[in-house]
């Protein structure tokens, strides 16, 4: 019985991590990943099945991936990290599981874990694989809570890169910290906010606040504002004219 969940496990993560290198944008991959998860999470004793397996050889990648991935899920951080080290010591290179542990500082809290975090995302990919999106989380994370011109050099790469037109510009999660700006110039559509905490100006649409507000906003306003991100970099997401 433990040999055919195992098995079950090391093949799917075996082809999910397949299909990221391949479709690396494709959400049926999350999806299916997700429902996978939720699945063995309802077997009583997957998770005992999976120990049993990393004990007899912790050299096992994709069962450790499992492993790893419901600790972090179950917020018992510790655990997953435990069983990384093991596994990063004699597979100090690997990207997939570096990357698990940068996700698990994440998980806990990237302002305090910048440094860490950082250390494991540049272990998680390289300049000629398709992980795009750990070098994108890479440079937000350096944006908001590490250091401004590295973001930019990697948003830079990113921009440059062969990911369609579409990947390079959906919206993504930059968080609800509040920042105060000013405008620096505001036009029909579009335009530009000076932000405290960060050197260069940063773009905004005309989306990111009701008409009746953009039509209202100068040059020199105050305003209060969240952060999104492209692939292009940061963006405003939410603009208050104070």
């Amino acid at each position: 019985e433990t040999g055919i969940t195992i098995d079950i496990i090391n093949d799917f993560e075996s082809n999910l991590n397949d299909g990221y290198k391949k479709f690396p944008y494709d959400e049926g991959l999350t999806t299916l990943e997700y429902d996978f998860s939720k699945t063995l999470d309802e077997v009583p004793t997957a998770i005992g099945k999976l120990e049993q397996a990393l004990v007899k050889n912790s050299d096992s990648k994709f069962v450790l991936q499992r492993y790893v991935k419901y600790y972090i899920e179950k917020h018992q951080l510790q655990v997953a990290r435990d069983a990384i080290s093991k596994y990063l010591k004699n597979h100090p290179n690997d990207k997939d599981v570096n990357y698990l542990m940068a996700h698990s500082f994440i998980k806990e809290n990237e302002r305090d874990n910048i440094k860490t975090i950082v250390s494991y995302l540049k272990k998680s990919y390289s300049p000629n694989d398709s992980f795009y999106m750990r070098r994108f989380e890479h440079a937000k994370l350096e944006y908001l809570y590490g250091d401004e011109k590295t973001a930019k050099k990697l948003f830079d790469d990113l921009k440059d890169s062969s990911v369609p037109a579409r990947i390079k510009n959906q919206v993504r999660d930059g968080g609800n910290h509040i920042y105060n700006a000013s405008v620096v110039t505001v036009n029909e559509t579009f335009g530009f906010v000076n932000c405290t905490g960060f050197s260069e100006n940063i773009y905004m649409s005309m989306d990111c606040t009701s008409e009746e507000n953009w039509e209202l906003l100068s040059r020199r306003d105050r305003v209060s504002l969240n952060l999104c991100f492209t692939f292009k970099g940061p963006r405003v997401n939410k603009l208050v004219i104070k």
